[in-house]
């Protein structure tokens, strides 16, 4: 199965996203992988994933 799913910056006055599609068996480590290409990243940002709420991975 394919997820699409968007990626925001937040607390940015201009909204800036990115929209990527992977499939169900990615793993956390391999998804952040893809967010540093897509936004032409070395990761050098902070950063954190969200799900339900709760911060599950933070870099940076």
């Amino acid at each position: 199965m394919i997820f699409q799913i968007k990626v925001s910056l937040m607390e940015l006055k201009s909204k800036i996203w990115r929209r990527l599609e992977v499939d169900d068996s990615i793993f956390l480590e391999e998804l952040h992988e893809y967010i540093q290409i897509a936004f032409k990243w070395s990761n050098a940002h902070h950063h954190y994933f969200i799900m339900d709420h709760r911060v599950l991975f933070a870099l940076g």
